[in-house]
């Protein structure tokens, strides 16, 4: 399956990581680091892209951003989950 993960931090790097070792094809994207971003490409045997390209044509893509940081160029806007008591 065809992964992109945008927000490549500590959470969708070890994601991308582990799609990549269930012999998943992952596209990485947005990292404050663009040196460590490609670093995480490398490492999974995958690419690097922006956000718009680690989107497009994949299966899925998981998002491991923090709600309601959306980086310019995803599609959809990311939304906040309603609190519970």
């Amino acid at each position: 399956m065809r992964v992109g993960v945008i927000g490549a931090g500590h959470i969708g790097g070890n994601i991308a990581r582990r799609l990549a070792l269930a012999g998943h094809q992952v596209t990485v994207s947005f990292a404050r680091d663009r040196a460590g971003l490609a670093a995480l490409a490398a490492e999974v045997g995958g690419t690097a892209a922006e956000p718009s390209g680690a989107a497009a044509g994949h299966s899925t893509s998981a998002g491991g951003q923090r709600p309601g940081s959306t980086p310019s160029g995803c599609p959809g806007p990311a939304t906040r989950s309603p609190s519970t008591p």
